[in-house]
């Protein structure tokens, strides 16, 4: 099993019970996850505010990404 499943899973998950995509919205926010966790934040507090987070500020466009 890789290491990301879980938290791959998590978020198919919380994104399915909001209504949204996870083909569309899981890769902006395993992205934006990784900066909450060298945040320090909490797994479970990580989820729900990273989805929170891409849902109130938008996914970020490819060339943001590669920027930072």
């Amino acid at each position: 099993m890789n290491a990301w499943q879980p938290i791959e899973a998590a978020f198919r998950t919380a994104l399915i019970a909001q209504g949204l995509d996870p083909d569309e919205w899981l890769e902006p926010c395993i992205d934006r996850f990784v900066g909450h966790l060298t945040a320090g934040k909490d797994f479970q507090v990580g989820v729900e505010e990273t989805i929170d987070s891409v849902i109130y500020y938008g996914q970020p466009e490819e060339e943001d990404c590669i920027a930072a």
